[in-house]
This record gives structure tokens, C-alpha cells and sequence, in this order.
């Protein structure tokens, strides 16, 4: 590589070396950053080469921090690594970490705590409500169907 791109791929070295980034994530930032196109493919190849760009680590990490600090159901969280023009493959992979106890639990107590903040209404409107909230965090309709029956 020539002198001109070092400082570049020393900054990006920087910034995956305290979080992870993806390959689309790079790309955004050299095109943010006027780099000519012609450094994009090197720098993304010396990146991923030296292990500061990996795909899965970057899947499995997204995958937790959505599922755990967001608390996203797998839908949402697979929209967003598509997002990230990952392979269904590298997502999928990613998705399967979720432990599926903890998937229904976090899921059930969402559920009761926006069942709380709903005024006294008729029933099917109650489970509507209740279907749509699980809906927007990006959680299967035949689970939250189980678990609304279970209760």
C-alpha cells in the first residue's frame, strides 16, 4: 500500500480495535471519508487478513448486545444484520446463539410489563395491543400467541 492510505488504515485499525465493525460499517466510513474507491477493497482486505474486520465474531456480538441490552426478538435482529449485508449463513449461524429459555423469558416479561401499563380494556383489545408491542421489538407472532395462552 502507498504511504497516502496508511494514516486511513491506521485510524480504522483504531476504531475496530475498540469495537466491532463489519464490513459495511468500513465501507460507510470510507465513503463518509472521501477515500477513493480504489483503497476501499485493499483496506477492507488488510482488515479482515490481520482480524480486525470477522464477520461472525461481529454477527454473534451484534446479536447479543440486540438481544440483551435491546431485548429484540430474532426478527428485528436478523432485519438489522441484513442490514449490514451480512450472508444468511454468517446470520443465521449468529441467531442460533440465543438461548431459547432466555429468548421466552426475556419475551414473557416484556409482555407483563407493557401488560401493566395498559388501561382496563376489553380483552381482545388488551391482546392486540399486547401482539403488537411483541411485533415491534421483532418477536415470532406463534410465540407470543403461546406465551399470552399460558398465561
Amino acid at each position: 500500500m502507498e504511504t497516502d492510505i496508511k494514516p486511513t488504515l491506521k485510524k480504522l485499525q483504531q476504531i475496530c480495535s475498540r469495537q466491532e465493525k463489519c464490513k459495511a460499517d468500513i465501507m460507510d466510513y470510507l465513503i463518509r471519508h472521501d477515500i477513493p474507491q480504489q483503497w476501499h477493497e485493499p483496506v477492507i482486505q488488510s482488515l479482515t487478513a490481520d482480524k480486525f474486520i470477522d464477520e461472525e465474531r461481529y454477527a454473534r456480538a451484534a446479536v447479543q448486545d440486540k438481544f440483551r441490552l435491546n431485548r429484540w426478538g430474532r426478527i428485528k435482529i436478523r432485519y438489522f444484520l441484513r442490514s449490514k449485508r451480512l450472508t444468511e449463513e454468517v446470520i443465521q449461524k449468529a441467531i442460533q446463539g440465543i438461548d431459547e429459555e432466555e429468548y421466552r423469558r426475556v419475551l414473557d416479561q416484556g409482555l407483563k410489563k407493557k401488560a401493566q401499563t395498559l388501561k382496563k380494556e376489553d380483552p381482545g383489545t388488551r391482546k392486540m395491543k399486547l401482539l403488537q408491542f411483541a411485533a415491534s421489538k421483532g418477536f415470532e407472532e406463534d410465540l407470543v400467541w403461546k406465551i399470552m395462552k399460558d398465561e
